[in-house]
């Protein structure tokens, strides 16, 4: 199916992602600092044991958090703070190199984040793209298209939902989700017309994510969809339910 592909090939590119850093990029660094104070693990509470000085080359291994490790060129491997990585110099021309900070507390403290999500709306495969705003760590307000893809019918699905988010720093985060919008259904034949081809909706969900690497978030959601029936002789909702998982970027 076209949705299992779509999140076949985003777990191959997200996979190829999870160092802070390309090898060509920034394996390599000049130190720009007086000095740099190599530790033991990533935090102060470790100890220093080696110093770096000024105009040695040391090779960026990955980043967590605030904290680099390296190695150089005497093959020692410490952690070192990112202030002090913050004037390294590239050794091929000496000039300054612009480290990129992403980490968990910048994923905490996001404002926008978009991405793209593929399950099963009810019996059927099920597309999704999202853009979500936060208004702090733990409220935010989404908008998204889901395309429906079933057997004898196609829809096109718009909500406008709240996200809750109660623990925002935990490494798995839990949030939910209160949603509403409307459906169009699509038949694939025209030999009979639906009753309804455009029906409003009410969405209860509940979800879970967690920070990968980079700007990359992976989320699992699974929802309660009502949708209302427009049609005064046919008064009947109906109950949907929905699972999807998929990749985010934030910014």
């Amino acid at each position: 199916m076209l949705i299992k592909k779509i999140i076949i090939i985003l777990l191959l590119l997200s996979g190829g992602s999870n160092n802070v850093y390309s090898n060509e990029q920034f394996q390599e660094v000049i130190v720009a600092d007086p000095y740099v104070d190599v530790y033991t693990g990533h935090g102060n509470s470790y100890p220093v044991f080696h110093i770096i000085e000024r105009g040695e080359t040391i090779e960026i291994i990955f980043r967590h958090t605030s904290w680099f490790k390296i190695k150089n060129k005497e093959g020692i491997e410490g952690w070192v703070k990112l202030e002090q990585m913050t004037k390294t110099l590239s050794p091929d021309n000496h000039k300054q190199i612009e480290l990129q900070t992403f980490s968990h507390e910048d994923y905490v403290d996001r404002r926008w984040e978009a991405g793209l999500l593929g399950g099963r709306f009810g019996s059927a495969d099920a597309l999704t793209i999202y853009a979500a705003y936060l208004f702090n760590k733990s409220l935010a307000v989404e908008l998204s298209d889901t395309e429906i893809i079933g057997n004898t019918s196609s829809s096109s699905l718009y909500k406008l939902a709240i996200i809750m988010q109660p623990f925002p720093t935990l490494a798995f985060s839990p949030y939910v989700m209160l949603g509403t919008g409307f459906i169009e259904t699509t038949p694939k034949t025209t030999l009979v017309l639906p009753k309804d081809n455009r029906n409003q909706f009410g969405n209860f969900g509940l979800g879970v994510q967690t920070y990968l690497s980079k700007r990359i978030i992976l989320k699992i959601e699974y929802s309660d969809f009502v949708i209302f029936s427009a049609n005064k002789d046919y008064d009947s909702n109906e109950d949907l339910k929905e699972w999807k998982a998929g990749f985010a970027i934030f910014f």
